[in-house]
């Protein structure tokens, strides 16, 4: 008999430059274009299912619910020479680096990952749920984690002693230059730059492996980075949030003050700005709007909201995404000119893949993305 077997495709708009849409080129553009996988020259995921996009400045990774890892645009660890690195314009599987950093194939997931302008960070989990941290690419400032004046891995390395003994880590979050997790215990640690405090005290140029921030007053479930600043966020319903570092643009002194933010349904920061998605559907969010950065006044019904370098994205209860903010790249639809805008991107109705449904969305640094699912019948004989 037939069965409908759901087949998944991701679709990405904005900036290209290093092929990071894994689109087959390099060029930016404006409308949402299926993305590829290498060996397959296909648009559709090779049977598995996207659950979150992780941007660097200029690689994209794709993790999937098997908690695999794929990778588009620039290895910064790597190169054909010294001056070129290697550049990906479609996404390939990393089974092998990790395989080759475990020493073996035992079986491992990849829980979490985040992405600096240089680097990857990955949380790990075992077969027994205990987590490590790996670190892979570039970081001049300490965002790899690794120990003093270690600023490279060629190949993914441990952080070493990391999260203490018995701890789990829970989330992660970075931005350009500066890495921060939380511990199930609500604990939460950073390495990276810290000159502005965004990593706690005492404020440090540079701290070049995971430091305990002890100065959140409550235990912490969600964190999320600016450029300069760090935001905590307390359980959903108790209102409590934290902001460390920078007050420009008003991030920290605009702020709600703590326990008065409400129950919130997801959080995100860019470069300059927070947001965050109530659960009725709207956005509550602060910081710098010379580009339009906070939301448009029109957006209701919102059940997904995903967050770039100088842009964010919302998906709505009928299926619409919208993104606003700087669109020069693309990342905003057709019609950006440097100064901001928005524009209704996609809808389940309107995508290129006939009979699909949005259930996912991404934004990265001058990236959108898309993932959305459609039926695929198989033949199964009664």
């Amino acid at each position: 008999m037939n069965q409908p077997n759901p087949k998944f495709s991701v679709l990405a708009c904005g900036s290209n430059s290093c092929g990071q849409l894994g689109i087959g080129h390099k060029d930016d553009v404006d409308t949402l274009q299926p993305v590829l996988f290498h060996g397959s020259g296909k648009d559709i995921t090779p049977d598995i299912r996207v659950s979150k996009v992780v941007a660097g400045g200029n690689h994209t990774l794709l993790l999937t619910d098997s908690g695999e890892v794929y990778w588009a645009g620039d290895s910064p660890a790597e190169s054909k020479s010294e001056d070129e690195p290697l550049r990906f314009t479609q996404f390939d599987v990393c089974t092998a680096i990790f395989e080759a950093a475990a020493g073996g194939t035992p079986p491992y997931s990849v829980s979490l990952a985040v992405g600096t302008l240089e680097a990857s960070i990955f949380v790990v989990q075992d077969a027994t749920g205990q987590t490590t941290v790996w670190s892979y690419g570039t970081g001049q400032k300490g965002e790899l984690g690794l120990g003093k004046n270690k600023t490279v891995a060629k190949s993914l390395a441990a952080i070493d002693d990391f999260p203490p003994p018995g701890t789990k880590i829970v989330d992660l979050s970075a931005s350009l230059y500066h890495v921060v997790a939380v511990l199930e215990n609500g604990e939460v640690w950073g390495w990276g730059a810290g000159r502005k405090g965004q990593l706690g005290n005492p404020p440090e140029a540079v701290i070049w492996s995971p430091r305990r921030i002890s100065s959140v007053p409550f235990p912490v479930v969600r964190a999320v980075s600016g450029r300069e600043f760090t935001c905590f966020f307390g359980n959903p319903e108790s209102g409590n949030i934290f902001i460390l570092g920078s007050d420009k643009d008003g991030i920290r002194s605009t702020a709600p003050p703590n326990g008065t933010l409400g129950r919130w349904k997801d959080v995100g920061a860019s470069w300059h700005n927070i947001y965050v998605l109530k659960p009725y559907g709207t956005i509550l969010a602060w910081g710098k709007n010379n580009l339009r950065q906070l939301p448009p006044p029109h957006l209701t019904g919102v059940v997904q909201i995903s967050v770039g370098s100088e842009h964010a994205v919302a998906l709505d209860s009928t299926g619409r995404v919208t993104a606003w903010g700087w669109g020069k790249h693309g990342e905003c639809g057709p019609g950006g000119d440097g100064r901001g805008h928005h524009n209704d991107i996609a809808s389940s109705e309107n995508l290129p893949l006939g009979g699909s449904k949005i259930i996912g969305i991404g934004a990265g640094w001058a990236t959108t993305w898309v993932i959305a699912e459609s039926p695929r019948v198989s033949y199964h004989p009664s």
